[in-house]
């Protein structure tokens, strides 16, 4: 349990809280304009681009895009309590808040198959014969971020795959470069470098039958591997 004191005041630039794995405390005064009746809490900007975030390998530096995808804010436990004139707000009694009772519940995910053993990456698409992801990919790839976030103590193995199509040489190629496609995405989403490995493995280790079309394109794929 984290935490900070601030006053709600406008035109006033607060500290970046980038504590992504605790629960962050705020107290603070609010003084309406005129007789106001509601607080609504919350990020209201009129432009998303003015909301910044902060990548844990970038310390202290705050990037000027927004993705809706891996940007999350909870609220919980709010006490709002009316002040009248000369009075000092209880909130400045350390132990006037008590820390909120949060019952911590393990949601399975489909990438827990994918711990110590290789899973097929689903959803993820390319370009024809070229390591350029489409972005009907993004959805799947921001889930692995997800992911990644959540288990910090894991490392991703990337392994690409193709069919048995063209040469095989060019096929080490294209399945490598794809699996780097996959690692480049997620370190751009703030995963550190450190714990993505990739490799190519061309047309190897075929899960179905390169004869028909259904085979190939099964064999043309990424598989991840958390370790």
């Amino acid at each position: 349990m984290g935490g900070l004191k601030i006053d709600l005041k406008p035109n006033i630039t607060y500290p970046i809280i980038n504590d992504t794995l605790n629960w962050v405390k705020f107290r603070g005064v609010f003084a309406g304009i005129e007789e106001e009746k509601y607080l609504t809490i919350g990020c209201f900007s009129d432009s998303y681009y003015k909301t910044g975030f902060v990548l844990p390998s970038k310390k202290n530096r705050i990037l000027k895009f927004h993705d809706p995808e891996i940007a999350y804010y909870y609220i919980d436990d709010v006490i709002l309590t009316e002040l009248k004139e000369g009075e000092k707000c209880s909130c400045e009694q350390t132990d006037s808040i008590q820390p909120p009772t949060v019952k911590t519940q393990i949601v399975p995910s489909v990438y827990d198959s994918a711990v110590g053993k290789a899973m097929v990456l689903q959803n993820i698409n390319f370009e024809l014969n070229k390591a350029t992801l489409l972005p009907s990919s993004y959805e799947e790839l921001n889930k692995l971020v997800t992911y990644l976030q959540k288990n910090a103590n894991y490392k991703l193995e990337l392994n690409g795959y193709t069919d048995n199509v063209g040469k095989e040489t060019d096929n080490l190629k294209l399945s490598e470069d794809r699996a780097k496609a996959v690692a480049d995405y997620l370190i751009q989403r703030g995963i550190v470098q450190a714990r993505i490995s990739y490799k190519g493995y061309g047309s190897g280790k075929p899960i179905a039958d390169n004869k028909r079309e259904e085979g190939r394109a099964s064999n043309r794929r990424v598989e991840i591997i958390f370790k």
